[in-house]
């Protein structure tokens, strides 16, 4: 059968991979120029580079997916021709920045902040003006202020709450303050200041204008300063029951602003879905295969209200792939039975397992499926105690220089190394300790060589086998009285 895949971002191409790994042919269909969604157009070339994004795509195009760019559904692309397709998998990602309503805004230099990400060259050094300022905690926002840092500017970072209120990766923050970007909490916009402004004579000038001259789009005033305020926890409660930020009395001050970035959020598009496919607000309901309410329609990623990380919309992408495979084989007529989530788990509420769903787990395992063992069960006195390799990273002056990555990883070798920590929990790797420490020499290596059997004729239950097991792969359980085991 053939699959429908809207949007190339990490939710589509995961489900595309996983369903082509299933055998099914996929089309992958993006409205940009080239693929890759929001890892292109969201997460700048230092977070990302973008020979590293090419070779992640060439590895879903090496498993015969086909990708289309340029396509539109509900444009160049009708759902007629759409709904032909086996099912169909919605991940168009979320592009809708959320507004901030500013007073004196109509014609100062605003723009939403993901719209910079997708523009912003390292050509355009120099011409953002030496003060930028971003309004928002999210990882948009740093991004953006991260940007604007390594094109000449100074960006500052404006925070409703405080540091501990930011939807940003605090990884990521902390980098940012490191590499120099001001963090200005408990402080918001409440309007801006423009070259015009009355107030304005000889006090604020803006060094840049960014816009050419005659540029149908070049704002009518330069923006100059940014009126703002410092922020407190209000005394009322809010539906969250939380207390909701106030201004405080008399905080109000000028900053200085070339251009001003709004990062609040993004929300979904969904004014292109057909009828009959559920949503609430800006959000598709699926369950957790991502199936909707109609039939062979599938959806995930950020329309679904998954949580904003590349990680989070690749699970959904891999969920929704077992979810078509299921569908599909079911309507071919083969008995598939219930797709059972609590089955395909690792552990009770860990992540689905598409190996476990393929049937080919490459470990083998002893425990019960959703088993986990937990760090107590094993036996440290067998591993050797080795710190883990911290990352390396280019120099600050390095980073404020230019888009090269920032975080530089592991080398090879540091990588093998790190992998080589690995306590495989759980798993038996045949180390043969439980061999060596039985006093009764009731354990042997199995026939076939891969396994081992314990003799019940000698065994006697000390249990050692399973205290000194380093892995916490062995058990003792309490055997039927029909049996003459341990």
């Amino acid at each position: 059968e053939m699959v429908a895949v809207v949007g190339s971002g990490p939710a589509g191409r995961a489900c595309a991979y996983h369903l082509a790994g299933l055998g099914y042919g996929v089309v992958v269909f993006e409205a940009e120029a080239e693929p890759g969604g929001a890892l292109r157009h969201g997460i700048p070339e230092y977070h990302l580079p973008r020979e590293v994004l090419a070779r992640e795509i060439e590895r879903v195009r090496a498993q015969g997916v086909a990708i289309r760019c340029g396509v539109r559904v509900g444009g160049n692309l009708s759902w007629k021709r759409l709904e032909s397709y086996a099912a169909v998998f919605l991940a168009t990602g979320a592009r809708v920045s959320r507004p901030l309503e500013l007073a004196g805004a109509e014609d100062a230099d605003i723009r939403p902040g993901l719209e910079f990400l997708r523009t912003v060259t390292p050509a355009d050094h120099g011409s953002l003006g030496s003060r930028v300022v971003v309004v928002g905690g999210t990882d948009t926002a740093v991004d953006c202020a991260r940007t604007a840092l390594r094109l000449g500017a100074e960006p500052v970072v404006l925070c409703q709450g405080t540091r501990a209120d930011l939807s940003a990766s605090a990884e990521a923050v902390e980098e940012a303050i490191r590499e120099g970007v001001r963090f200005e909490f408990q402080t918001w916009p409440v309007g801006v200041r423009t070259a015009g402004h009355p107030e304005n004579e000889g006090a604020l000038d803006a060094i840049r204008t960014l816009y050419e001259e005659g540029s149908t789009a070049r704002p009518k005033q330069r923006l100059t300063a940014v009126e703002c305020v410092r922020m407190q926890p209000g005394a009322g409660l809010d539906a969250a029951g939380e207390h909701p930020p106030v201004p405080v009395p008399g905080s109000a001050f000028l900053l200085p602003a070339d251009l001003l970035l709004t990062a609040l959020g993004e929300e979904p598009d969904l004014d292109f879905l057909p009828a009959g496919i559920g949503h609430r607000d800006v959000v598709v309901r699926v369950d957790e295969f991502g199936r909707t309410n109609r039939p062979g329609f599938f959806a995930g990623g950020d329309v679904t209200g998954e949580p904003r990380t590349v990680a989070h919309s690749l699970g959904s992408g891999k969920r929704a792939a077992i979810g078509i495979d299921h569908d599909l084989r079911r309507r071919a007529g083969e008995d598939v039975g219930t797709l059972e989530p609590e089955a395909l788990r690792y552990g009770g509420t860990g992540n689905l397992g598409i190996t476990r769903w393929r049937g080919d787990d490459p470990v083998r395992r002893s425990a019960e499926v959703n088993e986990v063992v937990p760090f107590d069960r094993l036996n440290m006195a067998h591993f050797a105690g080795v710190p883990a390799k911290p990352d390396r990273h280019r120099s600050f002056a390095e980073r404020r220089a230019g888009f090269a990555e920032a975080n530089l990883g592991l080398t090879a070798n540091e990588a093998l190394a790190e992998a080589r920590r690995c306590f495989a929990c759980g798993v038996c790797n045949r180390c043969d300790l439980c061999l060596l420490f039985c006093p009764d020499a009731a354990i042997a290596h199995a026939p076939d060589g891969d396994a081992y059997v314990v003799s019940a004729e000698h065994c006697k239950g000390c249990g050692i086998c399973v205290e000194e097991c380093p892995r916490g792969a062995m058990t003792m359980v309490e055997a039927p009285a029909t049996e003459a085991r341990p």
